[in-house]
């Protein structure tokens, strides 16, 4: 009889650890980081004499995501529940910074996940462009770097010079402008 409660005493012991080792495998892992800051990237033309958008290039869906695009995995530790700390799940230019140590993160980071030049003088597959005329040097379309700070209006964008560096802020606003003037 003993033999028979030892025998059901390690196949619920057994049973208890299984569910244990599943539910700990299984479940969401812990966040110490979880922010959203949004990328805006956008090519402006003049258009009878007004800055106007011509084309919104967003990231694309599936950075940092299994399946989708991971240019680097020096990070990828840190990212939770099997995706990179840095990722997108659409096009919308929500950036998911969501990681189980806390890092400043930045803007130069996904793009490196992402696996695009990020700068002034070229981001994405657009270069700056420019003429010179004697001692002069005209940019045609260049790069700036545009910010709006978490809770703020639209109308309060501002140029950072910061670009690969930015340290990400949930709720921020990055707008890259491939242009003839700039921030408008």
């Amino acid at each position: 009889m003993a033999d028979r409660f030892v025998s059901v005493g390690i196949l619920l012991l057994a049973i208890m650890l299984s569910g244990l080792t599943f539910y700990v495998l299984t479940s969401r892992q812990q966040l110490a980081i979880s922010i959203y800051p949004r990328l805006s990237i956008r090519i402006v033309s003049i258009v009878s004499g007004q800055p106007t958008t011509v084309s919104a290039i967003g990231p694309v869906s599936g950075i940092g995501m299994p399946g989708g695009v991971l240019a680097s995995t020096r990070y990828l530790q840190d990212g939770a529940n099997g995706l990179y700390p840095l990722y997108t799940n659409d096009r919308s230019g929500l950036i998911h910074v969501e990681s189980r140590v806390v890092r400043s993160y930045t803007l130069g980071d996904f793009f490196e996940v992402w696996g695009q030049p990020l700068g002034p003088t070229q981001t994405l597959t657009l270069k700056q462009n420019g003429t010179s005329q004697g001692a002069l040097f005209i940019k045609d379309f260049f790069w700036d770097m545009c910010l709006v700070n978490p809770g703020a209006s639209l109308g309060s964008e501002y140029v950072s010079f910061e670009w690969g560096s930015h340290v990400l802020r949930d709720g921020e606003i990055i707008d890259l402008v491939y242009s003839p003037v700039g921030c408008a």
